[in-house]
């Protein structure tokens, strides 16, 4: 019930500020709850599915996002682009 109620939490969060992603958010939540009875009967199995329902609603999430901009690339993954190049940190090329 944790888990959900977390998940309810963050999709209200991305509500009041108008970031896209709260249905996900939502929908993994009433995922989560519909764990209840298998955890009743098998707790080990809630608590791998847990997981596993949260990751695919943020892998359905960011998936039109990847697929509108064609890129797959693993290693760019969170990163944008500098038009710069690459930096060590410092501000300087490296």
């Amino acid at each position: 019930m944790g888990a959900a109620l977390y998940l309810a939490g963050h999709a209200w969060f991305l509500r009041i500020l108008s970031i896209r992603g709260a249905r996900y958010r939502v929908a993994a939540a009433v995922a989560v709850l519909a764990t209840i009875p298998l955890g009743h009967v098998v707790a080990v199995a809630q608590l791998a599915a847990i997981p596993l329902i949260i990751a695919a609603a943020l892998i359905a999430e960011d998936l039109p996002g990847v697929r509108r901009a064609g890129n797959t690339a693993i290693h760019t993954f969170g990163r944008t682009a500098s038009p710069a190049g690459p930096s060590d940190g410092r501000g300087d090329k490296a």
